[in-house]
Protein backbone atom coordinates (compact mmCIF):
# COMPACT_ATOMS: atom_id res chain seq x y z
CA UNK A 1 0.00 0.00 0.00
CA UNK A 2 2.97 2.65 1.36
CA UNK A 3 5.00 1.99 -1.92
CA UNK A 4 1.96 1.88 -4.57
CA UNK A 5 0.88 4.98 -3.21
CA UNK A 6 4.46 6.44 -3.43
CA UNK A 7 4.39 5.72 -6.95
CA UNK A 8 1.11 7.00 -7.94
CA UNK A 9 2.25 10.14 -6.45
CA UNK A 10 6.19 10.50 -7.80
CA UNK A 11 6.34 12.58 -10.57
CA UNK A 12 8.17 16.09 -11.24
CA UNK A 13 7.44 17.58 -7.81
CA UNK A 14 8.62 14.48 -5.84
CA UNK A 15 12.11 12.63 -5.32
CA UNK A 16 12.25 9.99 -3.19
CA UNK A 17 15.49 8.50 -1.33
CA UNK A 18 17.75 11.21 -2.89
CA UNK A 19 21.14 10.40 -1.28
CA UNK A 20 23.45 13.57 -0.85
CA UNK A 21 26.43 11.26 -0.78
CA UNK A 22 29.09 11.88 -3.29
CA UNK A 23 32.47 12.16 -4.51
CA UNK A 24 35.09 13.40 -1.39
CA UNK A 25 35.52 16.59 -2.81
CA UNK A 26 32.05 17.19 -2.94
CA UNK A 27 30.58 19.95 -0.40
CA UNK A 28 27.59 17.73 1.09
CA UNK A 29 25.95 20.86 2.95
CA UNK A 30 25.33 22.55 -0.43
CA UNK A 31 23.54 19.39 -2.02
CA UNK A 32 21.84 19.37 1.59
CA UNK A 33 21.30 22.87 1.01
CA UNK A 34 19.77 22.76 -2.63
CA UNK A 35 17.48 19.28 -1.56
CA UNK A 36 16.20 21.26 1.34
CA UNK A 37 15.24 24.24 -1.04
CA UNK A 38 13.80 22.12 -3.49
CA UNK A 39 11.89 20.07 -1.15
CA UNK A 40 8.03 20.17 0.04
CA UNK A 41 8.03 17.76 2.22
CA UNK A 42 10.76 16.71 4.42
CA UNK A 43 10.58 13.46 6.15
CA UNK A 44 12.94 13.82 9.11
CA UNK A 45 13.38 9.70 10.34
CA UNK A 46 14.44 9.79 14.08
CA UNK A 47 16.11 7.03 16.00
CA UNK A 48 18.03 6.62 19.08
CA UNK A 49 21.17 7.01 17.25
CA UNK A 50 19.77 9.65 14.10
CA UNK A 51 19.17 11.75 17.78
CA UNK A 52 23.03 12.19 18.66
CA UNK A 53 24.02 13.06 15.02
CA UNK A 54 24.35 16.82 14.17
CA UNK A 55 23.41 16.18 10.52
CA UNK A 56 20.04 15.30 11.44
CA UNK A 57 19.21 18.18 13.45
CA UNK A 58 20.60 20.31 10.44
CA UNK A 59 18.77 18.80 7.84
CA UNK A 60 15.24 18.60 10.40
CA UNK A 61 15.60 21.78 11.37
CA UNK A 62 16.66 23.24 8.52
CA UNK A 63 13.37 22.24 7.01
CA UNK A 64 11.37 24.01 10.11
CA UNK A 65 13.06 26.87 9.88
CA UNK A 66 12.00 27.21 6.25
CA UNK A 67 8.48 26.34 7.14
CA UNK A 68 8.61 23.39 4.76
CA UNK A 69 5.81 20.47 5.63
CA UNK A 70 7.93 18.38 8.08
CA UNK A 71 6.91 15.16 8.85
CA UNK A 72 9.01 13.35 12.23
CA UNK A 73 8.75 9.59 11.73
CA UNK A 74 9.70 7.80 15.00
CA UNK A 75 12.03 4.37 14.24
CA UNK A 76 12.70 1.83 17.48
CA UNK A 77 10.83 2.99 20.42
CA UNK A 78 10.91 6.65 19.92
CA UNK A 79 7.42 8.38 19.88
CA UNK A 80 6.73 11.74 18.27
CA UNK A 81 6.05 13.64 21.68
CA UNK A 82 9.16 12.36 23.45
CA UNK A 83 11.26 13.89 20.68
CA UNK A 84 12.86 16.99 21.48
CA UNK A 85 11.55 20.58 20.54
CA UNK A 86 10.66 21.48 18.03
CA UNK A 87 10.41 17.93 16.30
CA UNK A 88 7.78 17.23 19.38
CA UNK A 89 5.14 20.17 18.39
CA UNK A 90 4.83 18.58 15.00
CA UNK A 91 2.46 15.83 14.26
CA UNK A 92 4.48 12.86 13.14
CA UNK A 93 4.26 9.00 13.64
CA UNK A 94 6.34 6.12 14.56
CA UNK A 95 6.60 2.98 12.02
CA UNK A 96 5.89 0.56 14.83
CA UNK A 97 2.15 1.71 15.17
CA UNK A 98 0.23 -0.52 12.89
CA UNK A 99 -1.50 2.75 11.42
CA UNK A 100 1.62 4.99 10.87
CA UNK A 101 2.31 3.53 7.48
CA UNK A 102 -1.25 4.76 6.31
CA UNK A 103 -0.97 7.94 8.51
CA UNK A 104 2.26 8.90 6.61
CA UNK A 105 0.31 8.37 3.19
CA UNK A 106 -2.55 10.14 3.82
CA UNK A 107 -0.54 13.22 5.10
CA UNK A 108 1.75 12.94 1.93
CA UNK A 109 -0.81 13.23 -0.27
CA UNK A 110 -2.54 15.64 1.42
CA UNK A 111 0.54 18.32 0.02
CA UNK A 112 0.86 16.16 -3.65
CA UNK A 113 -2.79 15.71 -4.42
CA UNK A 114 -4.62 17.95 -2.06
CA UNK A 115 -7.91 17.99 -4.19
CA UNK A 116 -7.96 13.86 -4.47
CA UNK A 117 -8.77 11.67 -1.80
CA UNK A 118 -5.82 9.12 -0.95
CA UNK A 119 -6.01 5.68 -1.83
CA UNK A 120 -7.64 3.56 0.95
CA UNK A 121 -5.77 1.69 3.35
CA UNK A 122 -6.01 -2.14 1.35
CA UNK A 123 -4.06 -4.50 3.28
CA UNK A 124 -2.80 -7.67 1.76
CA UNK A 125 -0.33 -7.93 4.70
CA UNK A 126 2.94 -8.35 1.92
CA UNK A 127 3.95 -4.61 2.21
CA UNK A 128 3.21 -4.09 5.63
CA UNK A 129 5.02 -7.57 6.52
CA UNK A 130 7.79 -6.31 4.54
CA UNK A 131 8.03 -3.11 6.72
CA UNK A 132 7.85 -4.97 9.54
CA UNK A 133 10.63 -6.71 8.53
CA UNK A 134 12.33 -4.34 7.87
CA UNK A 135 12.37 -2.24 10.66
CA UNK A 136 12.87 -5.43 12.80
CA UNK A 137 15.74 -5.75 11.47
CA UNK A 138 17.16 -2.53 11.62
CA UNK A 139 15.88 -2.84 15.05
CA UNK A 140 18.31 -5.61 15.75
CA UNK A 141 21.42 -4.20 13.99
CA UNK A 142 20.97 -0.85 16.78
CA UNK A 143 23.48 -0.53 19.27
CA UNK A 144 22.11 -1.26 22.31
CA UNK A 145 22.08 2.03 24.95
Amino acid sequence: MVSASIRYLEGPNLSIGESVSGPAWEDWLKKIHSALNSSKVVIALFSDRALTRPWVHFEAGGAWFSKKVSIPVCLGNLVPANLPKPYSNIQGCNLHDSSSPYYLVQSIWGVFRPSLMPPPPWFDGNEEKALRESLSQWQSSQPEG
